[in-house]
């Protein structure tokens, strides 16, 4: 899975200035590997409902969250 998005902003505390400062977060594009499960039902008359959820782990960038996760539901009409 190819994966993007950003570290957040936050605030630390620096205890020799006795203050708060804001870290902007870093942009960030990755690959996961991992694994996922699913299941889809079709119903006679032709609908269709699929879930499916999965997880894997980035390789290559530092900034990058180590684990990541995703999922999905789908509705829909076979013909």
């Amino acid at each position: 899975m190819i994966n993007s998005g950003n570290t957040g902003r936050y605030s630390e505390y620096d205890s020799v200035n006795q203050n708060y400062y804001t870290v902007e977060g870093k942009n960030f594009t990755d690959v996961a590997l991992g694994f996922g499960l699913g299941a889809k039902w079709v119903q006679k008359r032709g609908f269709v409902f699929e879930i499916n959820a999965g997880i894997g782990r980035n390789l290559f960038n530092s900034n990058s969250p180590e684990v990541v996760g995703r999922g999905g539901i789908t509705l829909g009409y076979r013909f």
